[in-house]
């Protein structure tokens, strides 16, 4: 009775593995290419991925239509826009591409196919664990087709609310108004920055003139004042001279003669800077 029950529990649990990774590999929509190691010539293509899409392939290697067993190997697929390519698009590793039996499941994760594009090449390329052989297990062609579905920079309305409002066509006219619209703004932004700046430097050379006419005003001003504190000086001055000269003939004396009552008298007239008053000094013949 247990090793009946033993049994039963064994079966069950291969059914449910099988099961689980029958659900794990139908959980992604990959992509079947068959390849057998004695074709060396084998070209295979997929015609049909999609630009924003992860990729997702799925390798079945025969050996004479035989399973071939993949124990012992490690992967990598890399596809580029040919064989000439300088760089290529690669995934390895576990977190890509997984081994089972003769299945090499590529799983892109979070990548998606950057650009349409029509005849990329494509590699699977093998690396054996001991010795480090390496081999080119498949080359291909692959078509990336462009679809709005899966491009990022399409915007989208959730839950079709304007499509149950207007139709498609007249949103996308609603949008291409709106880009005219946004185009127009932009050219009257670029319009507006343009004039500002053929005013700020209008502007700026009115300044310029306007400093230039103060400098040469306050240097015409400076230059009237100059003139006139000479003319002022210079009359000065002439006064000074004038006043220094009567100064100095009174300081040296001047003489009076005349007759007074039939006596010539003389008089001797001078100033006395120091007290400010005149002195004379009166003589008789």
């Amino acid at each position: 009775m247990k090793k009946a029950t033993f049994i039963i529990l064994a079966i069950a649990s291969v059914l449910l593995a099988v099961f689980c990774c029958s659900v794990a590999e139908a959980a992604f929509p990959y992509t079947v290419i068959n390849i057998d190691t004695l074709d060396r010539g084998q070209q295979f293509t997929t015609d049909r991925q999609y630009f924003g899409s992860t990729p997702f392939f799925k390798f079945v290697v025969t050996e004479d239509d035989e399973p071939f067993d993949l124990t012992g190997w490690t992967f990598a697929l890399s596809y580029g826009y040919d064989r000439e390519a300088s760089a290529l698009v690669s995934f390895s590793g576990t977190n890509y591409v997984t081994v089972t039996n003769n299945e090499i499941l590529i799983n892109g994760s979070t990548n998606f196919f950057f650009e349409p594009y029509e005849g990329y090449y494509v590699g699977l390329q093998g690396t054996y664990s001991e010795g480090g052989y390496s081999s080119t297990f498949a080359e291909g062609t692959m078509d990336v087709y462009y679809t709005p579905s899966g491009d990022p920079n399409v915007p989208t309305l959730e839950n079709g609310i304007t499509f149950d409002i207007v139709s498609i066509e007249t949103f996308a006219a609603f949008t291409n108004a709106q880009n005219t619209v946004d185009t127009n703004q932009n050219a009257l932004i670029s319009d507006l920055t343009t004039t500002q700046a053929v005013h700020s430097a209008e502007i700026t050379a009115l300044n310029s003139a306007i400093d230039l006419k103060q400098d040469a005003a306050t240097a015409a001003t400076d230059t009237e004042l100059i003139a006139t504190n000479d003319l002022l000086q210079t009359a000065i001055d002439l006064k000074l001279d004038a006043v220094s000269g009567v100064a100095a003939t009174f300081e040296a004396g001047v003489e009076f003669t005349g007759s007074v009552g039939g006596t010539n008298r003389t008089a001797f007239l001078t100033w006395d800077f120091t007290n400010n008053v005149f002195s004379v000094e009166v003589t008789d013949d």
